[in-house]
């Protein structure tokens, strides 16, 4: 009977004879079991490898919660708890908000969170101990990417806006809001009204709702790219809360003064030179993109427009996007350094049916004569590249 142990040792000869850093190099190439597995070869590769096994950490089952918490818990898992520069906790099923907090308590080296929980089968007092306790308490030093699914009430923004401003090295926030449970008062942009603005001179890039982006826009001067989410935004009075977009204009201006005062704060992420803003939207809220576009600066460089579903009545039969009644169809052509132009739907079904249609050709042909300085569009999942006069199709997605 061949010895297996035997086998083993011989077929990994090769790879324990490689240089250490090449040897490192596989190891972080690998995914994270075959890391792991890597490590229990032998003490040589452990004490090479362990470090770098903990530096992106990504939860999405409850057992490595648990394993990890067990880890990290004893006094020699401390030093492997600040090795973890990327954590992301992406779970639908229920879990010990304590078990996060052990884990979020050791981590305080981490430049990127993701946290993306629902907390199904919890009762509301775990999730507010999760948000306010575990997580907003918590203060980390090297915070750049913060990626979040919040619930949309008061409470929790109102405590989300003073992690904020324990934070101001932020580079990149993204916010997805969800409803706790259908009984729960969703915040109203008026409750809000008497928040001071936060300081996040850092921030280039944003994702999430006008409740959060109106009280950090105004301090935001390094802000280059938005993504602006209405889909859940309940605004009773629109004008009141999108007119906070007028200050996007000069953002140019603001760019050059503020980049040493970035530079300080030890962003790794490079000044962009361009506004780019991004609208999701559904079909009924397509009264509101009059409204958004009206704000917008002239000098704007790339504007998308995403549905969450279907994208209404902003295109008609011929494909034109411009002769939409409102004021989207005459505003839309006064952005004279307008580069890139997309249209899309969140709904790939929608955007299958468009292009079995030739509806995104129609949209480019469209185009023709308008926006000498447009040299990119986006149609339904189909790219085009300007020519000349001519739109030619390059690909899709």
């Amino acid at each position: 009977m061949p010895n297996r142990r035997r086998q083993k040792k011989s077929s990994l000869k090769g790879f324990l004879q490689l240089p250490n850093e090449i040897k490192l190099e596989i190891m972080n190439c690998s995914r994270y079991t075959e890391h792991a597995a890597m490590l229990r070869v032998s003490k040589d590769l452990y004490d090479l490898g362990v470090n770098s096994l903990y530096r992106s950490l990504t939860i999405t089952y409850l057992s490595m919660a648990t394993k990890l918490t067990r880890t990290f818990g004893e006094p020699s898992g401390e030093k492997l708890a600040l090795q973890v520069k990327y954590f992301k906790v992406l779970l639908n099923d229920p879990i010990s908000p304590t078990k996060l907090e052990i884990i979020l308590q050791r981590i305080k080296n981490a430049s990127t969170i993701q946290i993306y929980l629902k907390f199904r089968a919890l009762s509301a007092h775990d999730i507010m101990y999760f948000y306010q306790d575990a997580l907003f308490s918590k203060t980390f030093s090297n915070l750049t990417e913060l990626t979040i699914l919040l619930p949309a009430t008061q409470e929790y923004i109102l405590e989300f806006f003073d992690f904020l401003r324990r934070h101001p090295q932020i580079a990149r926030l993204q916010i997805f809001t969800y409803i706790v449970d259908r009984l729960a008062v969703l915040v109203q942009p008026t409750q809000l009204r008497d928040v001071e603005p936060m300081s996040l001179p850092a921030l280039r890039s944003y994702r999430g709702p006008i409740l959060v982006l109106k009280h950090i826009l105004r301090n935001a001067c390094s802000l280059t790219q938005v993504t602006l989410d209405i889909t859940k935004d309940n605004l009773t009075k629109a004008d009141d809360h999108l007119q906070c977009l007028s200050q996007l204009k000069g953002r140019a201006d603001r760019w050059d003064e503020n980049d040493e005062r970035t530079n300080q704060l030890s962003t790794s992420i490079s000044p962009a030179r361009s506004l780019t803003f991004e609208v999701i939207m559904s079909p009924v809220d397509l009264y509101l993109l009059d409204q958004v576009v009206c704000f917008l600066p002239d000098d704007l460089e790339t504007l998308s427009i995403r549905f969450s579903y279907q994208t209404g009545d902003l295109i008609n039969a011929d494909g034109a996007v411009f002769t939409v009644p409102g004021r989207f169809g005459e505003r839309i052509l006064e952005f004279t350094n307008l580069k890139t132009f997309m249209i899309n739907c969140a709904a790939t079904q929608h955007n299958r049916r468009m292009l079995e249609l030739d509806m995104p050709q129609r949209m480019a042909r469209s185009l023709t004569g308008s926006f000498q300085t447009l040299q990119r569009a986006v149609f339904c999942g189909r790219h085009f590249h300007r020519e000349a006069d001519e739109w030619l199709a390059m690909s899709s997605s």
